[in-house]
């Protein structure tokens, strides 16, 4: 079947799946999920869990997929009282979110069941996923358009975005200083709210002790009050700016993905790093890698964090820096600042 045929088929279920049918515990876990949402509210009210974040969303069926599988266990359209949330991470996903959101919002159930959550949709960007994908530079110039280009096409169909940042530590992550990240986000970019993941090593280390959290948190309040206060005294990024942007993210990307298409790289990672030990540790919020592939190890499959963490441990901020360092090395860096 076709996308667009299975969307159709999809939205027109009725009924309710038994989830016994299922062997895989993983599946059946995953069908009674709407089940065990519907009791968390009743019991603590739909605050106490009223989100469905899709991690590494690549398409629109993706989406009403999500949908689909609260209708599976007999809910109605109305009655599915939860946001969902897709989460573009890699650079090609992040590239074609506008598309995907605009082919969402084309869509009549889903249009109503925005009316019933206050006309918002919430959408997450992965800076980790993204830094591990493309290199710092292309990671967060794509977070950049994708945000303007998202912000333009929902108001164009009449809903609020707010966007949710999944955002690391450090650069290595996709990190750095979160507050100086806000401030120089543009007027075209919706900043009604902010909403960001804080994990690991940041929360000891940014809010860890009362000191440090007011710090932190008075730079977060001051990024957001002072943009808003002279929206007007930094000028958006003009056509040659973003020219330059693009051209020095695109050979960042392309020396980075060289790199990290290497046949050696892999094997180098794994045996010269703590990589292979991430698994066994149980400090992960996370399993170490995507999928149930055993044996040898994928850099495809590997997830953000042991990726980053390894090269971390080795002092070789690749993620973070190779990227930017190629680029920058291609053109004299006088020259670039007089572009």
């Amino acid at each position: 079947m076709s996308e667009s045929d299975k969307i159709k088929a999809l939205l027109n279920i009725e009924g309710k799946v038994n989830t016994d049918i299922y062997d895989d515990e993983v599946i059946k876990d995953t069908a009674q999920i709407p089940t065990v949402v519907a009791e968390i509210q009743k019991a603590n009210g739909e605050a106490g869990c009223n989100r469905y974040v899709i991690s590494h969303c690549e398409s629109t069926l993706n989406i009403i997929e999500v949908f689909a599988l609260f209708k599976m266990q007999g809910f109605a359209n109305d009655e599915i009282n939860v946001d969902i949330v897709p989460l573009f991470e890699t650079i090609d996903d992040l590239g074609n979110a506008a598309e995907i959101m605009k082919s969402l919002y084309s869509i009549p159930a889903y249009k109503e069941h925005l009316k019933r959550r206050n006309n918002t949709q919430t959408i997450m960007l992965g800076f980790s996923d993204g830094t591990k994908d493309g290199g710092y530079l292309m990671a967060n110039w794509s977070i950049y358009r994708a945000k303007e280009e998202l912000t333009r096409i929902t108001k164009y169909y009449g809903v609020e975005v707010v966007f949710f940042d999944g955002r690391g530590g450090p650069p290595s992550r996709g990190g750095g200083k979160t507050h100086k990240f806000y401030a120089s986000m543009g007027s075209n970019i919706s900043n009604r709210e902010i909403q960001l993941t804080i994990q690991g090593q940041t929360i000891s280390s940014n809010f860890g002790i009362i000191d440090s959290a007011q710090y932190n948190l008075e730079q977060l309040l001051n990024a957001g009050i002072t943009n808003n206060l002279y929206a007007d005294r930094h000028a958006p990024l003009t056509g040659k700016q973003e020219e330059l942007l693009q051209e020095l993210s695109s050979y960042g990307f392309d020396e980075y993905k060289k790199l990290k298409e290497h046949p050696l790289l892999a094997s180098y990672l794994y045996e010269v790093s703590p990589l292979r030990f991430y698994s066994e540790t149980n400090i992960g919020s996370r399993p170490a890698k995507r999928g149930k592939s055993q044996g040898g190890i994928s850099l495809k499959d590997l997830r953000a964090i042991p990726f980053a963490g390894a090269w971390s441990q080795l002092k070789q901020n690749v993620p973070g820096f190779y990227g930017v360092g190629s680029a920058l090395k291609k053109w004299n860096i006088l020259d670039v600042l007089k572009k």
